[in-house]
């Protein structure tokens, strides 16, 4: 073989080395791209039965869809605290309680809650309390949750003032009570 060609050959070698290469690293990188999309898919769904979306009878009429409460876990809560169960760190609760108060009472009640009591679960009422550091008898929180029902009330008191939130419908007697200093 002359020389001529031999520099042809390792000429043609070095310009087709990096396309093939380049074809080759496109398609790991496609294979790459649609396996991440399909972890993130399953995430996602992971992400909602967890967070309690996820539909029963999907075949049936939307209409006739019932939504799984994503609350029902505060029932095995009985006689534990806020903190040690990191309450406020279950997005499907905060999420309801940040709708229930709006942005600047939750950020409020968040910021300011800080001695518990112990979280109380009796006949379907979720309840969880707590108040102010050194300012218990003026500012307190209380959080209901029927589990029956599926309906948030909270009670703030702020400054010996309280004010009363109802996801829907009247507040049970015991927070009524709890706004009357009873």
């Amino acid at each position: 073989m002359n020389n001529k060609n031999l520099v042809s050959i390792l000429a043609a070698f070095l310009i087709l080395s990096p396309i093939c290469a380049c074809s080759e690293k496109d398609g790991l990188l496609k294979t790459n791209k649609n396996l991440i999309e399909k972890e993130n898919q399953v995430f996602i769904k992971e992400i909602e039965k967890l967070e309690g979306r996820e539909l029963l009878n999907q075949e049936s009429n939307p209409s006739e869809n019932i939504v799984v409460d994503s609350l029902q876990f505060l029932k095995d809560l009985n006689e534990k605290y806020p903190y040690d169960v990191k309450l406020f760190e279950n997005s499907a609760f905060t999420e309801r309680l940040k709708n229930l108060l709006g942005p600047e009472r939750f950020t409020f009640l968040i910021e300011t809650w800080a001695v518990e009591m112990p979280i109380e679960y009796d006949n379907e009422l979720f309840i969880a309390q707590a108040c102010q550091k050194n300012n218990c008898d003026t500012t307190n929180f209380i959080i209901l949750y029927d589990t029956s029902k599926m309906i948030m009330h909270v009670g703030i008191r702020e400054n010996d003032e309280a004010k009363i939130y109802s996801e829907e419908g009247d507040a049970p007697q015991l927070l009524k009570d709890w706004a009357n200093n009873n």
